[in-house]
């Protein structure tokens, strides 16, 4: 019978645990030797106090890397623990916030001790991290704990189903769910937590001018100080993928600042709905009703430009007008309401034709 694999527990002294319990910041600064920003303290904060989190986001906040600290800082705070990661794809679970997890761990390892692999870091049986696409619920089955955080990132794109499997593993008294991501869609749980059922969660938002790169006069001096650089001395190394002015005003070259690429990129807003195109009917419109090929009414009233006649009814020579009708080149007073005559297709107006020649034949 195989041995249960053996797992060297984290080495925090009592007070570093009692610390890391109530202070992410503190645990990222001092145990991980991470340097959050405003935004990213912001996140790690409202994890102590809330219940359900939300994140909308411009592109390049480092919320991902936000999103690795809290995994890691969960699994240290709570003996028996578990951490839950989804997004919609592949790469973006493996690539983006596991690339920053298995980082983060690395540099780290002595502290952090366990085990970790492309998308699963474990301290012990019970205390746990996982990450796996968004593609089915049943993978969110059995997942349970008392001390359970599941973090959705890329949130705008994850099914609603999803969303309905995620809030079935958060049966214990100490569960929480963070959001984050960029704002692409106008509905679903994502949309709603900002809309209508924005009493049900805390709401943060990041706006590419929040960054330190935009601040002219920087106020994050420590994290600028930490980071060796500041933006007037561009020969220094900028920060990981924050946002810069010079890309955020490339995307305005591009796109223009009322777009809704430069809205959601770059503000961090939801994009304004489109609003939906008119569907051209092929059907005439009512009599008296103006249409689009035709600024003035077609039948009744004053006469403007003809309707196309398609190649079915061209033939109209040789019938005689129809009662009520005008044969071509008289004119006359025009009725003050439109007939029942005057509301028939040319199609049907050359079948009325044909009928009454036939009858005089006959």
């Amino acid at each position: 019978m195989p041995k249960n694999p053996t797992y060297n527990l984290p080495k925090l002294n009592h007070s570093q645990i009692r610390k890391t319990q109530n202070d992410p910041v503190w645990f990222a600064k001092n145990i991980l030797a991470a340097n959050p920003w405003k935004k990213q303290r912001e996140i790690l904060n409202a994890l102590t106090r809330h219940d359900f989190i939300a994140v909308r986001s411009c592109n390049g906040a480092g919320k991902s890397y936000a999103a690795a600290i809290a995994t890691i800082w969960w699994l240290m705070a709570h003996q028996d623990a578990i951490v839950i990661t989804t997004a919609p794809s592949e790469r973006q679970v493996r690539q983006i916030l596991w690339r920053e997890i298995r980082s983060l761990y690395l540099r780290n390892f002595d502290t952090i001790q366990g085990k970790i692999t492309q998308t699963r870091l474990d301290i012990s049986p019970r205390r746990f991290a996982i990450g796996f696409t968004a593609t089915s619920e049943v993978r969110f089955q059995g997942f349970h704990s008392p001390n359970l955080l599941a973090i959705v990132d890329e949130a705008s794109g994850v099914k609603e189903e999803i969303y309905d499997a995620v809030l079935s593993c958060l049966t214990s008294s100490n569960s929480k769910l963070l959001l984050i991501g960029n704002p692409t869609n106008l509905a679903g749980t994502f949309y709603d937590a900002f809309h209508d059922k924005h009493d049900l969660w805390h709401q943060i938002h990041i706006s590419a001018h929040e960054t330190p790169a935009f601040q002219q006069n920087p106020t994050d001096h420590e994290f600028l100080a930490n980071a060796a650089w500041h933006i007037r001395r561009p020969n220094i190394e900028e920060p990981n993928g924050i946002a810069t002015p010079r890309w955020a005003e490339h995307i305005a070259n591009h796109h223009g600042e009322k777009s809704n690429t430069y809205q959601v990129r770059v503000l961090g807003q939801f994009p304004q709905p489109t609003p939906t195109k008119r569907r051209k009917s092929s059907l005439p419109p009512p009599a008296g009703e103006t249409s689009e090929a035709c600024p003035v009414p077609r039948y009744g009233g004053q006469r403007g430009h003809e309707a196309p006649v398609h190649e079915e009814n061209a033939q109209t020579s040789g019938f005689p007008p129809l009662a009520g009708e005008m044969s071509e080149g008289q004119r006359g007073p025009e009725p003050s309401e439109a007939s029942p005559v005057a509301t028939l297709t040319i199609a049907q107006r050359n079948r009325i034709r044909r009928s009454r020649v036939r009858s005089q034949i006959l």
